[in-house]
């Protein structure tokens, strides 16, 4: 806006803003492959936003997010992904794609100890 809606006391009518736009657009990617699609849907309806604004690169903090949405972001990746994280975590993968890397790297099956060869020394 170019001006502040003022009322006739010099405060900030805030009833004239206009609404915030919720997700910052530097540059929308789409979302890849299935964890980023249900990323897409849990941020969508943890930050009540239309699912097509939301770009993979969104910073999930800078679009209204905080540490209770990210409890409840951790409880729904659990329940769909059968993954288990601390909070922390949401604050060091802050967007859809790097917590979508993440996830995907936690659910990578290991191999048993007796399916490796053994090499004496």
């Amino acid at each position: 806006i170019d001006e502040m809606p003022l009322l006739p006391s010099g405060k900030v009518d805030k009833k004239q803003l206009p609404e915030p736009n919720k997700v910052r657009q530097d540059e929308y990617v789409e979302a890849s492959d299935e964890i980023e699609i249900e990323l897409v849907q849990a941020w969508s309806e943890l930050l009540n936003t239309d699912s097509q604004l939301l770009s993979t690169t969104a910073n999930f903090f800078k679009n209204g997010g905080h540490s209770l949405l990210a409890t409840r972001m951790i409880s729904m990746i659990q329940d769909k992904f059968e993954v288990s994280f601390p909070v922390r975590v949401v604050f060091q993968y802050p967007t859809i794609q790097s917590l979508a890397k993440y996830i995907r790297i936690v659910n990578q099956k290991v191999a048993p100890a007796e399916e490796y060869d053994t090499i004496d020394i």
